[in-house]
């Protein structure tokens, strides 16, 4: 599968990396393994990473489903990543489903550390996430 995640509960914080070519059942499939995950909280900030996705095969439907699946609520800040304007058009639908559905929809950024500097505004040191010097994700 193209994807991984990890869910740091004591900092409160969904990590999602993607990569290669990504598909609708794909997508779904992660995203029902996320929710079923004991340590998932739809109330956690999140950090999704495709800048590694070669092709982006998401569709509108798809992303409504994933948004039904992980029941995001407004407030906790959220960040997505990408590496080219494919998977910032898809991220961008996603945003879009997420503000018509009344919550907190993901901030798109074309660097993780921007990405991590804005997941981590307002955020109390304990919550703080860190990069590496090589700005992969350290859960």
């Amino acid at each position: 599968m193209p994807y991984t995640f990890a869910i740091d509960s004591d900092k409160g914080v969904l990590f999602v990396w993607a990569e290669g070519a990504i598909s609708d059942r794909e997508a779904i499939a992660v995203a029902r393994d996320i929710a079923s995950a004991p340590r998932y909280d739809p109330g956690f900030r999140s950090f999704a990473d495709f800048t590694l996705v070669t092709r982006n095969g998401l569709t509108a439907e798809s992303l409504g489903q994933i948004g039904t699946i992980l029941k995001p609520v407004s407030g906790p800040r959220r960040a997505a990543v990408v590496g080219n304007v494919t998977n910032f058009g898809v991220c961008r639908m996603y945003q879009t489903y997420c503000e018509i559905n009344g919550v907190s929809g993901p901030e798109i950024f074309w660097s993780r550390r921007e990405a991590l500097a804005y997941l981590n505004e307002g955020a109390h040191p304990e919550k703080v996430v860190q990069l590496d010097l090589t700005d992969t994700v350290i859960a």
